[in-house]
């Protein structure tokens, strides 16, 4: 009898892949060549566009060398190779000096748009430093020998908001919505913090609001930075609010602006060392650095930015917005435009394929079209042109790979109302003015009201020194002064008396300023009565109503910085990397993925997950989760005070709360503990079970032995 044949394994199924638009290559005969348009499914089968009276189906065929595609064959036998085929942007070619007029131009436009805001903004600014009264006034109340005070009450306000930011502060996070992975937010959420981290991103934060409600307006500035490591770094940092201007914009986070500008003040020597090249064409006009005795010209240590201390321009000169004469140092401008166009796509929804194919040609975008299941159609699509300049030279004119779509700057708002914006200090200034001249005068009334003195005539003292000795000692208690006649003592003049509703003007003044600032004493805490912790914290968090917008619209920032952080991951961090990064954080701290260990999880499988993902296109929201200690502390007294009045709060969600040390050792041993209780518990559970089963045996037993007995003798026994 023959052995059965073993059966033949099913091959494994083809590897799934991404699907593509493909191009094969030219073949056929002079009169006849030609070429195809293919689309491949994820499968990797597919089907060509109908070019030359035919169309070819791809299939997926298995040889030894593994898994690979083959064309079908047409009815003269002929076939093709493939090779991708990808749409080229179209680019917008303008000369050195037209790119240079237009940011030069654009520059202009936007100093003009947000003239009467950043005026306000540098004097809001003076105003927090305390420089509160203008030179003029200064100079005519010191040549009269008049008091000129400051009582700097603006500060100290805005440090409580600056305190109550930093007490709260928040990390970017993200979660995922509908279809969205939650493996992936997880990820980011621990490369979003490794990232922070590298930028102390806490501090340029604090100081970013520190700008917006100050001066009405900070910026983050967020990029790839590749000069050290070549992969590229991620920096987030904030940018001088004087050196950032955007186009006209409605919207808090400038995402309908159409351009950007920042700028930085160089060194003829730094840019020669910067761009040597085009530092050359710089030269000619570094003529005009020579020394002056112009009094226009900004002296050394003036600031160049400020209303008070604007450069004007000199017939024949250089333009003082882009040279600085006097300091000899040139502006570098970075302006970042948005570029609008309709591309066209092309699109297969069950197969989630979209692809930009603009620039593959007419022919090209014909053959397509003749693929039935395919659809093509045209969408808006918005790009970032970066040009640079440095007065009057081209330095750069590129697309970056970090200004997708959007602007390296992100604004965060106090106010804001169509070109108008401002800070907090905007509606104390006059406020701050009163009070600073209610307390100068009051310092010069009392000089003048509050003297006394005394009247004698040369006959009252003895002596020259008996009369210096009165000078020294007649302020004194209890002093003794000899005079010639004790009927003819020194007569007092008394001063006369403080006015008191000064005294009232003044404060009032102060109590005007914290209503028109909307920042009290509960922000503090602060009651002379003594009141729990629940109530001091309901009382902060009254006294912040009037300010939640400030941390809103600073969230609301940063919520786009969440978005653009992630399109700048994607761009310099591949999987491997990724894999890196939060393999090292894990060791530092436990890092969990989709509510599992990182440990728990095969390498393998996060790489693959990673390799495959597109993290751009990902359904993230972006959110915020507790930063700061304080902030947990606050969660952490908030549960302890409710355990303690008797609500059933599990320890080890306190110990999850706390800052304790070795906090995760301390979540074993109470688990363990807690595990051992329920053991002891159940051991004493199931004893008393066996005790009550044992006794109603025996009970049971007993009766049916007196049962017995009964039914032999007829009585029961004694």
């Amino acid at each position: 009898m023959m052995p059965e044949a073993a059966p033949i394994a099913a091959p494994p199924p083809p590897p799934q892949q991404k699907p593509s638009l493909m191009l094969t290559n030219m073949v056929g005969k002079q009169s006849k060549r030609h070429h195809h348009v293919a689309y491949l499914h994820p499968d990797g089968s597919g089907v060509t566009s109908a070019d030359n009276g035919h169309s070819h189906d791809y299939v997926v065929m298995q040889t030894p060398q593994g898994w690979g595609r083959a064309c079908s064959p047409a009815q003269d036998g002929h076939t093709h190779t493939l090779s991708p085929m990808e749409g080229k942007e179209k680019e917008t070619p303008k000369g050195d000096a037209e790119l240079v007029a237009e940011v030069r131009t654009l520059f202009k436009e936007a100093k003009e748009y947000e003239a009467d805001s950043r005026k306000k903004a540098d004097e809001s600014e003076e105003f927090r430093k305390g420089n509160q009264w203008t030179a003029a006034h200064r100079q005519e109340l010191e040549g009269k020998q008049r008091a000129c005070l400051t009582i700097n009450e603006i500060t100290s306000k805005l440090d409580i908001l600056s305190g109550y930011q930093r007490q709260n502060r928040t990390d970017i996070h993200y979660l995922p919505v509908e279809e969205g992975d939650a493996r992936i937010a997880d990820i980011l959420n621990a490369l979003t913090k490794n990232i922070c981290e590298q930028n102390n991103f806490e501090y340029e934060e604090t100081q970013v609001f520190e700008d917006q409600i100050a001066s009405g307006r900070g910026h983050y500035n967020i990029y790839i930075d590749r000069e050290e490591n070549p992969q590229g770094d991620i920096v987030i940092e904030r940018y001088p609010r004087r050196e950032v201007w955007f186009g006209p914009h409605e919207k808090l986070d400038a995402s309908d602006a159409e351009y950007a500008l920042k700028s930085k003040w160089v060194s003829l020597g730094w840019a020669e060392g910067e761009w040597p090249d085009k530092a050359k064409k710089l030269v000619p006009s570094s003529t005009a650095f020579e020394d002056r005795d112009d009094p226009h010209h900004n002296k050394p240590g003036e600031q160049y930015d400020i209303s008070t201390n604007k450069q004007p321009a000199i017939a024949g000169g250089p333009d003082p917005d882009f040279v600085n004469i006097a300091k000899k140092e040139y502006r570098i401008i970075e302006c970042q435009r948005k570029e609008y166009r309709r591309v066209p796509v092309v699109g297969y929804q069950e197969d989630d394929f979209f692809a930009n194919i603009e620039g593959i040609g007419a022919d090209n975008l014909a053959k397509v079209k003749t693929i039935p299941f395919l659809s093509v159609f045209r969408q808006k699509k918005t790009r970032v042109r970066l040009t640079t300049i440095i007065n009057d030279v081209l330095l750069a004119d590129e697309y970056p790979e970090d200004l997708s779509r959007d602007f390296s700057i992100i604004p965060a708002y106090a106010y804001k109302a169509g070109k108008d914006w401002w800070g907090k200090v905007e509606g104390a200034k006059d406020p701050q003015r009163e009070s600073n001249k209610r307390h100068s005068q009051m310092v010069d009334i009392l000089n003048k009201v509050a003297a006394y003195g005394w009247f004698g005539d040369k006959n009252t003292f003895e002596t020259p020194q008996e009369e210096d000795k009165f000078k020294k000692n007649s302020s004194s208690p209890g002093f003794y002064q000899r005079i010639r006649n004790v009927d003819k003592p020194p007569s007092k003049v008394e001063g006369i008396k403080f006015p008191g509703e000064l005294a009232s003007l003044i404060e009032l003044s102060g109590a005007k300023l914290r209503e028109i600032m909307n920042i009290n004493p509960e922000l503090m805490g602060i009651n002379s009565k003594a009141e729990s912790g629940v109530a001091i914290v309901e009382k902060k968090r009254q006294g912040l109503l009037g300010n939640e917008f400030l941390f809103d619209n600073l969230n609301f920032s940063k919520k786009l910085l969440g978005r653009t952080l992630v399109a700048l991951i994607q761009k310099a961090y591949d999987p491997k990397r990724i894999m890196r990064v939060i393999a090292n954080r894990n060791v530092r701290s436990p890092v969990e993925i989709a509510g599992k260990k990182m440990d728990e999880y095969p390498q393998e499988e996060l790489l693959a997950l990673l390799t495959e993902a597109d993290l751009t296109k990902y359904d993230v929201v972006v959110s915020e989760s507790a930063f700061s200690p304080t902030n947990r502390n606050a969660n952490f007294i908030a549960w302890s005070t409710l355990a303690m009045q008797g609500a059933p709060v599990p320890l080890t969600l306190l110990v999850e709360l706390s800052d304790l040390p070795n906090k995760a050792k301390a979540m074993e041993q109470i688990q363990a503990e807690i595990q051992a209780k329920a053991q002891e518990t159940k051991a004493k559970m199931d004893t008393e079970i066996q005790k009550s089963q044992i006794a109603a045996q025996s009970k049971a037993g007993g009766a049916a032995g007196t049962a017995a007995m009964t039914s032999r003798s007829g009585m029961p026994t004694q």
